[in-house]
């Protein structure tokens, strides 16, 4: 369940540290943290600050997987990135009070499983993509995501 009911940003020009070398392109940066409770209990909060950049699929697909700069996407997407980062970036409370900063490293099923839910559960559903789409991007994710992983390095995106 999101606690945040809407996602607050700005647009940035970021860069990322690739095998290739440095990759430059449009980005976002969190202008306040971003608040997502799981089914069990645990809160991830992403901070102000986080730079990501946003929903990873190409433009011209938007047509069947949806429009990438809808609210719910740009949060959920936002997450999904941090999922399996290196390492991540959110703080996580769990239920029985503890709290752990940056120790959580999703695989590939789990963050399109968080993803998903995430954008299941955007409080606004004109803000968000539609069930079909939603698992257009999950099985995308899944299938896409080890290709992706052979060419990313450890690196996030940072502001230009």
């Amino acid at each position: 369940m999101w606690i945040s009911s809407e996602i607050h940003y700005e647009k940035v020009k970021v860069r990322k540290k690739t095998i290739f070398g440095w990759r430059t392109k449009n980005g976002y940066r969190l202008t306040k943290d971003l608040r997502w409770k799981a089914k069990d209990g645990v809160f991830y909060i992403l901070k102000a600050g986080y730079v990501w950049d946003g929903a990873s699929y190409p433009k011209w697909i938007q047509f069947i997987a949806g429009k990438r700069n809808l609210p719910g996407v740009m949060a959920a997407s936002a997450f999904h990135d941090t999922a399996h980062s290196i390492p991540a970036r959110y703080t996580i409370h769990n239920p029985d009070g503890t709290r752990a900063i940056g120790h959580v490293k999703f695989n590939i099923s789990d963050a399109a499983t968080l993803y998903d839910h995430m954008l299941e559960a955007w409080p606004n559903t004109d803000e968000t993509v539609s069930n079909t789409q939603s698992n257009i991007q999950r099985y995308a994710l899944v299938i896409l995501q080890p290709i992706y992983n052979l060419f990313k390095t450890k690196s996030g995106w940072e502001i230009l």
